[in-house]
């Protein structure tokens, strides 16, 4: 247990589980209870790291991993090794967990549908076969998919008001992406920490990356983020100064004896401001994207992709967001702008005032010339491949975000270049 985390009483059901399993009497797997306030940790092998530091501000502990086999996983569980169990605690109860009480029998596991973009093209046909010939559960290795769930007390005696007594744990053979879609997403709830600790997964669950697929899935929970995120890993200290995702980034709370695994909170002023604007509007951006596929190429601008020319790409913003020509022939938008993930190289020369934000994240915009006057909203240029800040707008009036780029700017950099009344994200 952590003093950054406040300690909790052992929840109820869990209490009634461990009565249950004392008189000998079956306990009632309730998955909505195992859920709640939960850690998952994807990618985890037999790595018992959270359950060592983190059991009473944690009572429930999701693992999940498709490369442990039932029988490592059993040995490991409850073997006689150093390494083995829990120490200082002993199991009152386990077995395993058919798929029918995890999941209904009508629910589909198909990931596909998130990979629209011309870059994941590779990454899809993968994902397509794996759920055409064995589903996303088993992966491509050659571990049989398996539930276990077990509840392990103190052993020694202590009075139920003690954080430490006890804690519940069930593991997962499957895919994380899969496993985190069909458990909280699902039932709309989030763990309480995610834990991303020397994760390995296929090419499109790289999950300690910005970008990576299992970000997405993350990003899909109507319940909303996890509200701490545990990063580690096991090569050198200096790869884990900061949290692997942006949306966490700020203060560190605290470090982990093992792993480096350090705990830091969701930057909630952060993800109110940009994240679920940005996943919204991608994944409105990339539909358009598909509708517009199978129109004839009139010109490529770089890997411009939309299905139009650049002329007619620049007179469809102009109606989309109700641009207002000036006497200069630029224009005004009394709103958002939204130019992201089109892979654009130059920004349209069309912006003169944009009183809303203004996206134009995930292209391949080398410096920002030609980009709004002035942006009375935010400025988010994050993922492109910036080497300089050349043209970057006037004014910002809310926050200029542009992290994730070929060059690492400062925030001196930025407040050098524009007048920036909020904050800037780096």
């Amino acid at each position: 247990m952590i003093p950054e985390l406040p300690a909790k009483k052992v929840p109820t059901w869990l209490e009634n589980a461990i009565e249950h399993a004392i008189n000998g009497k079956k306990p009632e797997f309730v998955l909505r209870d195992i859920l709640q306030d939960s850690l998952y940790y994807p990618a985890c092998d037999v790595n018992g790291t959270p359950v060592k530091y983190l059991t009473g501000n944690i009572h429930s502990f999701i693992y999940a991993d498709y490369l442990v086999t039932k029988e490592k996983f059993l040995e490991n569980l409850n073997g006689t090794c150093q390494e083995c169990g829990f120490k200082g605690y002993r199991s009152v109860y386990q077995r395993d967990i058919l798929k029918n009480e995890i999941l209904p029998d009508n629910w589909d596991f198909k990931l596909s549908p998130l990979l629209k973009s011309k870059d994941d093209d590779d990454l899809l046909k993968q994902l397509r076969l794996l759920e055409k010939t064995a589903n996303t559960e088993r992966c491509d290795t050659e571990c049989e998919p398996f539930a276990h769930w077990s509840i392990w007390l103190k052993e020694e005696k202590t009075n139920c008001d003690d954080p430490l007594r006890a804690f519940s744990f069930l593991f997962l053979c499957g895919e994380m992406s899969a496993i985190y879609s069909g458990l909280y997403c699902r039932l709309a709830i989030t763990p309480m920490i995610l834990s991303i600790i020397q994760p390995f997964g296929p090419t499109w669950n790289q999950a300690d990356c910005d970008k990576s697929f299992f970000k997405k899935v993350v990003a899909l929970n109507s319940a909303g983020w996890p509200p701490y995120l545990l990063y580690g890993g096991t090569s050198i200290l200096r790869f884990y100064i900061h949290p692997c995702w942006s949306d966490y980034r700020g203060k560190i709370l605290t470090r982990l004896g093992e792993r480096y695994a350090g705990l830091w909170k969701v930057n909630v002023q952060f993800l109110q401001h940009y994240s679920s604007q940005w996943f919204r509007k991608l994944m409105y951006f990339r539909k358009i994207n598909t509708i517009l596929d199978s129109t004839p190429i009139k010109i490529r601008h770089g890997r411009y992709n939309w299905g139009m020319s650049f002329e007619e790409y620049m007179q469809y913003l102009i109606n989309e967001y109700q641009g207002v020509k000036r006497p200069d022939g630029l224009y005004d938008f009394p709103g958002d702008v939204n130019i992201s993930n089109t892979d654009l190289h130059i920004i349209p020369h069309i912006f003169g005032t944009v009183k809303g934000d203004f996206y134009c994240f995930d292209n391949e915009l080398l410096d920002l010339d030609l980009s709004p006057q002035n942006v009375e909203g935010s400025f988010i240029c994050i993922g492109c491949q910036l080497t300089d800040l050349k043209g970057c707008p006037q004014n910002v009036g809310g926050d200029f975000a542009c992290y994730d780029n070929q060059k690492r700017f400062t925030e001196k950099e930025v407040r050098s270049k524009c007048n920036v009344g909020g904050e800037v994200y780096v």
